[in-house]
């Protein structure tokens, strides 16, 4: 269902879905990225989250990290504390834990990811926190971008 509500939704968007979205630049996590650049949803980014892109992107692709440079001027920086790292371990995998706080930390509504096997199918996590993991796919039909 379509999001009829003037209120922006608040995402925080994993590396997966940034990389995808920058090396497929007609796909559902492209559409997410351009959501967020051009204003209709409030996005988030982690510092360790933009630290994994750029270490992710094909070096032979000089273009591919400025186009991430301008998207992710569009974000706001959700900051996790190193002592705050501590809290999901056994619940989520190690390397993504910061992409749980930094969602939390940001109020935000939903985390936007690709990462079937440690995030988007672990029902651990819908547990202990109150923020929604979901595909762009998920994203693009909720609010008909």
């Amino acid at each position: 269902m379509p999001n009829t509500s003037p209120e922006k939704k608040r995402i925080l968007i994993d590396s997966s879905v940034i990389i995808a979205g920058l090396l497929s630049p007609s796909g559902g996590s492209a559409k997410v990225l351009n959501a967020c650049r051009e204003g209709g949803v409030f996005c988030y980014l982690s510092p360790a989250i933009r630290n994994e892109v750029v270490r992710n992107l094909p070096a032979n692709q000089p273009s591919l990290k400025e186009q991430f440079e301008r998207y992710a001027s569009s974000c706001q920086t959700a900051e996790v504390k190193d002592e705050e790292l501590n809290e999901f371990v056994g619940i989520v995998d190690e390397k993504d834990i910061h992409v749980i706080i930094a969602a939390r930390n940001a109020g935000a509504d939903v985390i936007v990811s690709l990462n079937r096997k440690h995030l988007l199918d672990n029902m651990r996590i819908r547990n202990v926190i109150h923020v929604r993991i979901i595909t762009p796919k998920t994203l693009i039909r909720e609010i008909a971008l």
